[in-house]
């Protein structure tokens, strides 16, 4: 048997952590166990999608992240009244582009909810870089 495979890995990413054993998001908990971890992983770059889909899931986020051209909202799914642009605090379930037949519906919402409207108070909207 490997002992890393049944061991605890502590993920970090900006001051956040869970901790997980390798390939097994069925065993993520948020307080270290006592039996502790091996190795401690900042997931950065590349593994911040992952991160956040794992933090959200576990912190019951119902957020689904959406991007379109570099551009992103969080919406909770069918709550157009929830739109947010900064990451929602429990993070987000999914991420999915809205490309395709999809295009029209985020220019829908990003132009109703976005700063270039003449409301100009909805500082929830910015570009993602």
């Amino acid at each position: 048997m490997n002992i890393e495979n049944n061991s605890y890995i502590k993920h970090t990413l900006r001051k956040r952590c869970f901790y997980r054993k390798s390939g097994r998001d069925d065993t993520i908990v948020l307080e270290m166990p006592k039996e502790g971890y091996i190795k401690c992983k900042e997931e950065d770059g590349d593994n911040e999608e992952w991160f956040e889909k794992r933090w959200g899931k576990k912190n019951g986020s119902l957020y689904v992240k959406h991007t379109l051209h570099k551009r992103c909202f969080y919406r909770k799914s069918g709550r157009d009244d929830t739109i947010v642009l900064e990451m929602p605090q429990e993070g987000y379930i999914k991420c999915k582009e809205e490309d395709g037949d999809n295009e029209e519906w985020f220019e829908e919402r990003w132009k109703k909810n976005s700063l270039h409207n003449d409301d100009n108070k909805k500082p929830w909207l910015k570009w993602e870089l």
